[in-house]
């Protein structure tokens, strides 16, 4: 994951109108975009994964969002206290992390013998 300004507006405005589909969303820290054209969105108590086009929608053109996509939005909120609602692109992304970590592992042990 990158950390960008991309869509920032778009980024911030699709966090106001999903907090009134989850009450429960913080506010706008920070937001990152990932391999898979996605913004993981830092808030205040947790993180928002959404796709980078509603955020362009809701930054060029936001009465043309379709309300699912918000309601989608607002869903895929996680935060500390429940770490297993993680959107499975991010499960995928730590998951590659660690295996990718242990076969470089094991690649040095076959070669050294350590």
């Amino acid at each position: 994951m990158i950390e960008t300004n991309q869509y920032k507006k778009g980024v911030i405005a699709l966090i106001q109108i999903a907090k009134k589909l989850n009450s429960q969303l913080g506010a706008y820290k920070n937001h990152f975009i990932t391999e898979k054209a996605q913004f993981i969105i830092e808030l205040t108590n947790g993180w928002l994964e959404v796709d980078i086009y509603i955020a362009r929608e809701c930054e060029e053109n936001p009465e043309a969002i379709m309300p699912e996509k918000l309601k989608k939005a607002a869903q895929s909120y996680w935060n500390e206290d429940n770490p297993y609602a993680r959107p499975r692109t991010i499960q995928k992304e730590w998951t590659g992390l660690f295996s990718d970590a242990k076969d470089a592992d094991s690649k040095t042990e076959r070669r050294t013998g350590f």
